[in-house]
């Protein structure tokens, strides 16, 4: 997207991610991912790329409830 080594960086970066409790958290398998969390007044979010065989986008607004059923 801007170059090689800064997309390397922006990857190692978000693979780092020290927040695991949400996306990865719920993981079966030990399966790579490189995402980002963000937590404020009332919102919780996690976003990135879990990298497997298959594609999978899921995209959850407003849905307070399945998110933290998701995440407990």
């Amino acid at each position: 997207m801007f170059n090689k080594e800064i997309d390397e960086e922006i990857e190692r970066t978000l693979l780092n991610q020290q927040v695991n409790y949400k996306i990865p958290g719920k993981m079966l398998e030990q399966i790579p991912v490189a995402h980002k969390t963000g937590d404020d007044d009332g919102i919780s979010n996690d976003a990135g790329i879990v990298y497997g065989e298959e594609l999978l986008l899921l995209f959850l607004h407003r849905m307070r409830r399945m998110c933290q059923n998701l995440m407990t």
